[in-house]
């Protein structure tokens, strides 16, 4: 039991961290990314900085939402 709390406590700090990273940085990927047109750097960039975003946010979903599954069959 102690392990599924180390790996829930280490995977909500990681994540959290995460997005720490991404609030502060933000203006300065404002300034630096969003003035350029669009290239296969700025596609690349993009989709590894939102991506990890989308996923958490599809994954609080899941974990909020109750599965529909019943166990009575």
């Amino acid at each position: 039991m102690f392990e599924n709390h180390r790996e829930l406590f280490l995977g909500l700090s990681l994540s959290r961290i995460r997005i720490l990273d991404f609030i502060q940085t933000y203006p300065s990927e404002i300034k630096a990314v969003w003035s350029r047109p669009l290239s296969g750097k700025l596609l690349i960039f993009l989709i590894n900085r939102y991506g990890f975003l989308i996923y958490q946010c599809i994954q609080q979903l899941f974990d909020v939402v109750p599965s529909s599954t019943s166990s009575s069959m």
